[in-house]
């Protein structure tokens, strides 16, 4: 599937995820482009980082163990695509 993009599109998609080590939370997503080269993002998860080395993905915008700092708040998913996608852009604008 990566043989039809050009390398900076390649170099561009490699930027596909984040740690968050102060909140304890991963997030992961798949780069794609319009058909006028705008990247965007795609299938964005969010895991929590703070139960031993196997992440949990979130459930319902929030942390699956009940109790944990990320479970109490629910993450506004709008926002959070909207915050990744715009850091993405602006990786795609440099690189070009």
């Amino acid at each position: 599937m990566d043989t039809f993009y050009i390398n900076k599109q390649k170099k561009l998609r490699k930027i596909n995820s984040s740690d968050d080590q102060k909140n304890g939370i991963s997030y992961k997503w798949k780069v794609g482009f319009e058909w006028t080269g705008k990247p965007f993002i795609s299938d964005l998860e969010i895991y929590c980082i703070k139960h031993g080395k196997n992440p949990l993905r979130f459930d319902e915008n929030r942390c699956p163990i009940p109790g944990c700092i990320n479970h109490n708040q629910a993450l506004n998913m709008k926002f959070i695509n909207n915050h990744w996608e715009s850091y993405l852009v602006n990786q795609w604008e440099k690189i070009n």
